[in-house]
């Protein structure tokens, strides 16, 4: 049985080279590969949230802390 509908988002991956802060000292850096949606603009804050959103999944599949705040040193479009 089909869907009535279905809605496929075309995705964009990016390499993010980025800092992952908590209580002002580094817990993580490095690059991390992630995903937007093509109708999304990928500015630093955009990529920034979405660097912590998948560090904080992951803090809480695998254990260990959520950064109180990310940044952005570069990231470039890989598909």
């Amino acid at each position: 049985m089909k869907p009535d509908s279905v809605c496929e988002v075309s995705m964009s991956k990016y390499n993010v080279d980025y800092a992952a802060w908590r209580n002002r000292q580094v817990i993580y850096e490095g690059v991390l590969t992630i995903e937007l949606a093509d109708d999304m603009t990928a500015t630093d804050d955009v990529i920034a949230e979405q660097v912590h959103a998948t560090l904080a999944e992951r803090a809480a599949q695998y254990g260990g802390s959520s950064p109180d705040m990310v940044n952005v040193n570069s990231f470039e479009k890989t598909e």
